[in-house]
């Protein structure tokens, strides 16, 4: 019997194209996704922000100030500090922004950040 010269499985110019259509879709509606995720947790996170010029509390974790144990009110622990206090200025992924008494703005990374007290 001859053969026609056809393969079952031979590329097709319109499954190429098919396939090309559906990865342009399929990626089209992951970027979409998540960048809708992103600003929805961005979002989120900055309803939960304390107000501007609030007088906020921060303790630091114990690790990031080599003591052997912390607490969760500020206090000195073996002559160290572990608080920064001073009013909010603002937060983001990676630092929240304090302005202290002597009106100079302290970074602090939010890694190093064990409790945030809003208020006195």
């Amino acid at each position: 019997m001859p053969e026609t010269g056809k393969t079952r499985f031979r590329p097709r110019w319109r499954t190429l194209f098919l396939f090309t259509v559906l990865g342009a879709i399929c990626w089209s509606a992951y970027s979409y996704w998540s960048e809708y995720s992103e600003r929805a947790a961005r979002k989120a996170r900055d309803l939960m922000a304390p107000a501007v010029g609030a007088q906020c509390t921060v303790i630091l974790r114990k690790g990031e100030l080599g003591i052997d144990s912390s607490r969760l009110w500020p206090t000195e622990i073996a002559t160290v500090v572990n608080n920064v206090q001073g009013k909010f200025i603002q937060l983001n992924d990676e630092w929240i922004v304090l302005t202290a008494a002597d009106q100079q703005q302290v970074w602090i990374p939010r890694g190093h950040v064990l409790l945030m007290r809003v208020g006195r």
